[in-house]
């Protein structure tokens, strides 16, 4: 990554988006512009300079609402040659595509976990408040270094891995891999 970009709050997946945009296309498209694309529901009373903004009343609506269609359909018709996949967590098993030895299938892609903050960092009082980190670097066998954009505590994170698929257990999340898309590819 060329550029590690600090969320605004209620924009942290689209503060990662914005990273990885840059890093694959040299192109600049703000977690701002992408919030006026996709729209941001944030709590009665808090002030964030966007338009395309609703409120509401619980913690688990507050942010940005995507998934793989959406976003795929976004890069489709903004000529953005980024494909996204997701994974949904299993409740039995985690996915290959972090381990250790598995450095193969993680070469060109951004891999981004969505997970309970709360469960993640040991804050009892923030379980229902969902997140996002970026995978920086898989350290060894159980440990993973994630990017988080914050706003609070923006930086990379050593995380016990088994630890990171708890919280997305938590809250339900999983795995979004993008990765540019080759010359060939059409979607």
């Amino acid at each position: 990554m060329k550029r590690k970009v600090v969320a605004e709050n209620y924009l942290c997946f689209l503060a990662l988006l914005e990273m990885i945009i840059e890093d694959e296309l040299g192109v600049t498209i703000t977690q701002r512009d992408l919030a006026e694309e996709f729209g941001v529901i944030i709590p009665p009373g808090y002030e964030l300079n966007i338009t395309n903004k609703c409120y509401g009343n619980n913690d688990n609506d507050y942010g940005v609402h995507l998934n793989e269609t959406i976003l795929n359909n976004y890069f489709e018709k903004k000529n953005i040659s980024i494909r996204a996949t997701y994974f949904h967590v299993n409740p039995f098993e985690d996915l290959e595509l972090d381990e250790y030895d598995n450095s193969e299938l993680r070469r060109g892609k951004h891999i981004i976990y969505t997970y309970s903050y709360g469960d993640l960092f040991h804050e009892n009082d923030k379980l229902e408040i969902g997140h996002v980190a970026l995978l920086w670097e898989v350290a060894s066998e159980n440990e993973l270094l994630i990017y988080d954009p914050g706003p609070r505590n923006a930086g990379i994170k050593k995380v016990n891995r088994h630890n990171m698929y708890d919280a997305m257990r938590y809250r339900h999340g999983g795995i979004y891999v993008l990765e540019r898309l080759k010359e060939y590819e059409c979607i």
